[in-house]
């Protein structure tokens, strides 16, 4: 013990022989720590414009991909009636308007026999496609053939097209006995793209868009969308590549302010450091005033008794003074009003105290207050019940300062006592309801599971028995037959995952896990 105040002794020499160097010390190791926080603000405002730009180009991705829904399912409902019809080219305007009606998005729709457009809607301002053979354009044909090989719908642009404007052609390959037959395609004006506000650059938005293709035909890389060549582009930037046309969808913070946000910031805490080292070198200097206001303090501890009598009279609460040596405690006046107890010297003890304690408590706190006496620590407080004089009981709020001698042991703990069942019967309530909550969402939770279930059993087995069905008759199946069947299937498949979705969906708000503190 004595090494240890030697060494208290020894540091406390160095910090008052040389105020100067304490506060230099103080000013360093301050500006070391806001230099530090000033760095991990930079880094987290840098990861606040990662997310942002993340998030944004996920949005402009699935708003581009529901566009392009729009024309994969007018490119296929084409490519229905022409398996299924036999006169689809001499029907085709009525069939067109039907598609591009049900498609919003889609501004022609085009029938090719093999690789020559046959048939165009609206045929105004089209004619000139017509007899156009793409797989014999070599600007055209590689997508062509990218389409025809996946033998799924394929975009193929941006570019000029024949009758004029910019756009992107989708097709899809029809076959017929394992040879190709035709293509149905749908064009997309990159103006309707435009006008619809999925791709756009905003001067006043704080992100450059930009969709952009290596051409198949030159392998240079091709931009899409405007961009001012005056713009900045010190940010952030994200892409994302979109197989079904082969592009790179890229998203680029403009101006990024993850340093000049943090200026005033770093400025505040050197001025903090600055100040911190003042205050250490006027400390440092000034022993006579610290020595000065210790001594206040022990005037205070001696003063504490008068104080304490005013306070009782202040205070609607039980105030208390506990004398550990003597194990004597004096209690206002509230104490006996508070419980209904009538004041005798055989309740001026702490032993008296324990014998009102509710059974179920007393280990508790009778073991929370003696590691609490034990330890270093000032303060003790403690919610439990006590027994009043009409043998019910009250819950009440108990708290109190710790006075310790030189040793660090407790000798003496003054304190206040707090009725508090309203409050507690309050909390009960709540908690009796928070349960009835609890279990209704488990009720929720389960029915929607049992739900999805049992609505995901017939769809396996539709999918089960059309692939079987298929394994075992395709040979003697034609084309078409086994197309059905695949349609089905994905049907089923398709449904199921909206099922699977649904359920995540119905979970949201149960799982405790993904409770996160921000």
């Amino acid at each position: 013990m004595s090494s240890i105040e030697n060494f208290k002794k020894h540091i406390s020499s160095l910090i008052y022989s040389s105020p100067r160097t304490t506060g230099w010390l103080v000013f360093l190791l301050s500006l070391f720590l806001t230099s530090y926080l000033s760095y991990t603000e930079y880094q987290l405002r840098l990861s606040a414009e990662r997310e942002e730009v993340i998030s944004k180009l996920n949005e402009l991705e699935n708003r581009l991909t529901e566009a392009l829904n729009n024309g994969v399912s007018a490119v296929k409902t084409l490519a229905f009636y022409a398996q299924n019809q036999e006169n689809v080219v001499e029907n085709f305007e009525r069939i067109g308007r039907d598609i591009l009606d049900n498609n919003p998005l889609v501004d022609v729709i085009q029938y090719l026999d093999s690789g020559t457009i046959v048939a165009v809607y609206p045929l105004s301002g089209n004619e000139v496609v017509i007899g156009y053979d793409v797989l014999a354009d070599p600007k055209t044909n590689k997508e062509v053939e990218e389409a025809i090989r996946r033998k799924e719908v394929f975009f193929s642009g941006p570019f000029t097209l024949r009758q004029g404007g910019m756009g992107i052609v989708g097709r899809y390959p029809l076959f017929e006995d394992g040879k190709l037959k035709g293509l149905s395609a749908i064009i997309i004006y990159l103006e309707t793209i435009f006008e619809e506000g999925l791709l756009k650059n905003n001067p006043n938005e704080k992100f450059s868009i930009q969709l952009s293709k290596k051409n198949p035909n030159t392998g240079i890389v091709e931009n899409f969308i405007p961009i001012s060549i005056d713009e900045p582009s010190s940010g952030y930037s994200a892409s994302i590549p979109m197989d079904v046309g082969n592009w790179l969808l890229t998203v680029q913070l403009k101006e990024s302010t993850a340093i000049s946000g943090s200026i005033f910031a770093i400025f505040l805490r050197i001025l903090l450091a600055v100040a911190l080292g003042i205050v250490a070198w006027n400390a440092a200097r000034q022993p006579a005033i610290l020595r000065q206001k210790v001594a206040d303090q022990s005037k205070e501890i001696i003063n504490a008794n008068e104080r304490f009598e005013l306070a009782t009279k202040a205070t609607s609460d039980v105030i208390w003074d506990w004398d550990l040596a003597l194990n004597e405690v004096y209690r206002s006046d509230h104490f006996f009003k508070m419980l209904g107890y009538e004041d005798s010297e055989s309740i001026g003890n702490n032993d008296f105290f324990k014998t009102i304690i509710h059974p179920d408590d007393l280990e508790e706190v009778s073991k929370k207050l003696e590691e609490t006496l034990q330890s270093q620590s000032e303060f003790w407080e403690h919610e439990f019940r006590v027994k009043k004089m009409d043998q019910s009981y009250a819950f009440i709020f108990d708290k109190g300062y710790i006075v310790r001698d030189t040793e660090g042991k407790a000798v003496r703990m003054i304190g206040a006592t707090q009725d508090i069942s309203k409050r507690k019967k309050t909390e009960l309530e709540l908690l009796e309801a928070n349960k009835s909550l609890g279990n209704a969402n488990e009720e929720l939770k389960a029915f929607a599971f049992l739900a999805s279930h049992d609505m995901r059993e017939p769809l396996r087995m539709i999918s089960s028995f059309m692939t079987l069905l298929q394994k075992k008759y395709s040979s003697e199946l034609d084309e078409k037959a086994n197309q059905y069947i695949e349609f089905a299937v994905d049907g089923a498949k398709r449904l199921t995952t909206l099922i699977n979705d649904l359920l995540e969906y119905s979970k949201v708000g149960f799982d405790q896990k993904s409770i996160e503190k921000i």
